[in-house]
């Protein structure tokens, strides 16, 4: 595990347990990757083919760009023209106030019942560099792939929880004085 996670914190996605009940989207990454016909589509690969060990040591190491996304839930969301009626996605408040959208990442279906407004939610980023797509004078671009996904097994933002509430609202500015 690379999230730093608590007994109040319930890791809900692990993308080593996705790759391993169903390699065929690891293995569709790599095959664009290696394929030279598509020289501007896919990743990189050049810290290890996605999902290789060499590309998770990168990842363990930080070799690889990283970082940790961590918000309390603002809102649950169905995103997307899927037929599915269900929420899909989540907007998180950040502590600097910033908001931060994302898909529900999750091994287990019954855990998406646990992305619920006041739930803090903790989510690992890798950053894996994409192919060029003109080579001329670009910046390196990067796929954003969650790596790990936790989420807090009770409220953490309101009124069941006031105190922690009242140090977030404060941590964010929001509130000058406790209540």
């Amino acid at each position: 595990m690379l999230l730093d996670i608590n007994e109040d914190f319930k890791l809900v996605y692990d993308l080593s347990i996705e790759i391993e009940r169903d390699p065929s989207f690891m293995h569709l990454v790599q095959q664009v990757t290696l394929d030279p016909n598509k020289p501007h589509v896919g990743l990189k690969g050049n810290l290890g083919l996605y999902g290789s060990e060499l590309w998770w040591e990168n990842i363990k190491n930080k070799v690889m760009k990283t970082n940790i996304i961590r918000g309390v839930i603002k809102r649950c969301y169905k995103a997307g023209q899927d037929s599915q009626d269900s929420v899909n996605s989540f907007e998180l408040i950040l502590p600097d106030g910033r908001t931060w959208n994302e898909s529900i990442y999750t091994n287990n279906r019954k855990d998406i019942n646990l992305f619920k407004i006041g739930h803090e939610v903790i989510i690992f980023y890798a950053h894996d560099e994409i192919k060029s797509s003109n080579g001329i004078n670009e910046q390196i671009r990067y796929a954003d792939t969650v790596i790990e996904m936790a989420i807090s097994k009770n409220v953490v933002m309101g009124y069941a929880d006031k105190s922690r509430f009242v140090r977030f609202l404060m941590s964010l500015r929001l509130l000058k004085t406790k209540i």
